[in-house]
């Protein structure tokens, strides 16, 4: 049998809340949901303070951008 991936990176239009219900459920498997970036997402994420970012490096060798910041939101 096949093995879990540790992460999944994906659109926020590809899977549905009752999918990523059952991904939430797999206590091995973390996900990243890439949203749209609409102009009232962009005047909430300018508008955070510093504190509200959290660093993060992506290790994978001659990526443009391994220094990332992010923020989670539910």
């Amino acid at each position: 049998m096949g093995k879990n991936p540790q992460w999944l990176h994906f659109d926020s239009k590809l899977t549905t809340y009752e999918e990523l219900s059952q991904i939430t459920k797999m206590k091995d498997v973390s996900f990243v949901i890439i949203r749209r970036r609409g102009s009232s997402i962009m005047r909430r994420l300018e508008n955070m303070p510093a504190s509200a970012w959290t660093p993060a490096v992506i290790d994978i060798p001659k990526r443009r951008h391994q220094q990332i910041r992010y923020v989670e939101s539910f």
